[in-house]
């Protein structure tokens, strides 16, 4: 049997994968019946960059994800380093809700209320 986080790669959704092992959350992930809402890759790198861009956080994107940014003075590029990984740990556990939850228990711009607690 194929792991959850194994499928979330086949799914084409690697950067998802990467940032839930990279805050910890791997094990409750594993030993969890959980659901999860899982952005595509394009999603996770256009909020880093908008985020970015926004100059509101330092959005942590694993190395091998990171995207170049390129300097215009010197016209060099670099990698983009992003560390915030208790913001990032937030982001991806609202990305998760205990047990099994179908589409069919979904309706449009539906979102937990209570933000103080996990779904």
């Amino acid at each position: 049997m194929v792991g959850l986080l194994e499928t979330v790669v086949e799914m084409g959704a690697s950067d998802f994968a990467e940032l839930v092992r990279s805050t910890g959350l791997e094990e409750k992930v594993m030993s969890t019946n959980m659901t999860l809402f899982i952005p595509s890759n394009l999603a996770v790198r256009e909020y880093a960059d908008d985020a970015e861009s926004a100059n509101q956080v330092e959005f942590y994107v694993p190395p091998g994800i990171a995207r170049r940014k390129r300097d215009i003075d010197s016209g060099m590029y670099e990698e983009r380093s992003m560390e915030s990984t208790s913001s990032m740990k937030e982001i991806v556990l609202s990305h998760m809700t205990p047990g099994f939850v179908g589409v069919e228990d979904l309706y449009d711009e539906q979102m937990n209320v209570d933000r103080k607690k996990e779904l």
